[in-house]
Order: structure tokens, then sequence, then C-alpha cells
């Protein structure tokens, strides 16, 4: 599982420019995919130069997943649930 990565929100409403306020939750060092997309023949645009999957991965305390790439080695090593 990839580690959590610090996901500031905004604090700013972009179409508004009045401060957000959020309520901060703690969420755990691992998580789980709840969907993915294998990319097999990566281009200069994708973040990877090796094939990896985009993954939704909802962190431990998290209610909501987020858009992450994953460097798994092999399709075979990605599946939903891991």
């Amino acid at each position: 599982m990839p580690t959590a990565p610090e996901l500031p929100p905004l604090e700013w409403d972009p179409d508004t420019a009045e401060e957000l306020a959020h309520d901060f939750v703690d969420v755990g060092p691992a998580g789980t995919v709840e969907s993915w997309s294998w990319v097999a023949s990566p281009t200069e645009q994708h973040p990877l130069d090796v094939p990896f999957a985009f993954a939704l991965v909802k962190l431990d305390g998290a209610d909501t997943a987020f858009l992450h790439a994953v460097d798994a080695g092999s399709i075979e090593a990605m599946s939903t649930g891991m």
C-alpha cells in the first residue's frame, strides 16, 4: 500500500475567495484500493515511465478516496481491496 501523502485541502474558495472551514480528521498510513486502471504503455505525460495503475485509494479513517499512481510492478499485483 502507498504511504499516506500530505493532502492539504484548499484554504480559500477558488470562486469566491472566502476562507473555507475544515473539519480535519486523522487518517492512517495505509488504505484500500477501491478501483484501478492499468496503464501498460505510459507516455511522457504520465507520472511514471514504467507500467503502473491509476487507483482510487481510500486512506484508513477517510470517507473519500483520492487518485494515486501505484507502481505495483505488474498488473497481476494489483487488485481491488488491496
